[in-house]
């Protein structure tokens, strides 16, 4: 993992995986009784041998305010928020940048024994820009039109949706690339997507497409 700032993102896929599948074994996270989830959403279930403080201290660093309060909320929005395919597919291996990724490739390279774990990391690397211009091209849109706070640029909602889909991107970076004052702002432009392409057929083709042409990009192949 490259650095703090992505382990909230891996404790929260941790936390939600008995809450997806086709049989969720719990509702909601901290419901599961083998899970430390408990502990991070109410003070009063938390038990001695868990540093729950150590998990909060990157957030507190950089953002202040109650972040205990923060992981619930961060939490509570991953139940509506598409799984991230990175974890996914890479597991136990690497979680970070697309730049870390890259090197990671590098490093792996020189190892016989690595090629499993180069063809994981290589399905990864695919950068906000990249899918940003696939879904662009699509609506016949430029690219920097999804920018703006106010933009009503055609498929900007997919766009976010498929960058949290293809890319490591969390909803913070995400924000503040689509030009959204709140930190967890696009966490509403991914789920106004999920649900559009669940409920419109032609959106669904849409994204199809895009996701086809994302899958041909030289740029996944490192």
């Amino acid at each position: 993992m490259e650095d703090e700032g992505y382990y909230w993102n891996l404790s929260r896929y941790i936390h939600l995986n008995p809450c997806s599948g086709g049989k969720p074994l719990a509702e909601s996270p901290e419901l599961y009784p083998y899970s430390s989830d408990a502990g991070y959403a109410r003070k009063t279930r938390r038990v001695d041998w868990i540093d729950y403080d150590q998990h909060h201290r990157y957030w507190a660093a950089r953002n202040g305010g109650d972040a205990a309060s923060a992981y619930r909320r961060f939490v509570k929005d991953g139940l509506d928020a598409p799984a991230d395919p990175t974890l996914d597919r890479l597991k136990d291996r690497v979680y970070g940048g697309e730049e870390f990724l890259r090197q990671m490739v590098q490093l792996a390279s020189h190892d016989e024994t690595s090629q499993d774990v180069r063809r994981d990391i290589r399905k990864s690397t695919r950068s906000i820009e990249t899918v940003i211009a696939a879904t662009a091209k699509e609506y016949e849109v430029d690219p920097s039109d999804y920018a703006g706070f106010r933009s009503r640029a055609g498929g900007r909602d997919v766009a976010a949706y498929l960058c949290r889909r293809y890319t490591t991107a969390t909803l913070a970076e995400l924000s503040e690339y689509f030009g959204l004052s709140h930190r967890d702002s696009s966490g509403d432009l991914v789920r106004r997507a999920k649900r559009a392409r669940r409920e419109n057929a032609k959106i669904d083709d849409r994204i199809t497409r895009i996701e086809k042409s994302l899958s041909t990009n030289p740029e996944s192949r490192v």
